[in-house]
């Protein structure tokens, strides 16, 4: 799991340095809906953590809410992948430990899904 993070921190660092892993931006960037959902419940504060609990392993934590459910590890693994997408997309920058934010762009696109 610890890769895992390494591989969001590397995605949203390359982001930043303006390396988008997605072919030239044609119009809008296609998002599922788990990715919907983390953009849209980052949308007020931006924050967004990955605490590693031994029993869980890693998982997303934004605000109060945490995305996985214990008697499923599959929603654990859909939205640790969707984060990495949006980090690959260049939604999100790393802060430092276990701290994501969402970028300008990112902040944009998910107060226009909030909304």
């Amino acid at each position: 799991m610890i890769d895992q993070i390494q591989t969001c921190v590397d995605f949203c660092s390359l982001a930043a340095q303006g390396t988008n892993f997605l072919a030239k931006k044609v119009g809008e960037i296609f998002l599922n809906e788990d990715e919907k959902e983390i953009l849209k419940a980052a949308s007020k504060s931006g924050q967004i953590h990955l605490p590693s609990y031994s029993q869980v392993g890693v998982f997303l934590l934004i605000g109060e809410r945490q995305f996985f459910d214990a008697n499923d590890p599959a929603v654990q693994a859909n939205y640790l992948e969707a984060f990495s997408n949006l980090c690959r997309k260049g939604f999100i920058e790393y802060h430092g430990g276990i701290l994501f934010k969402l970028n300008g762009t990112g902040f944009k696109k998910a107060r226009s899904l909030a909304n």
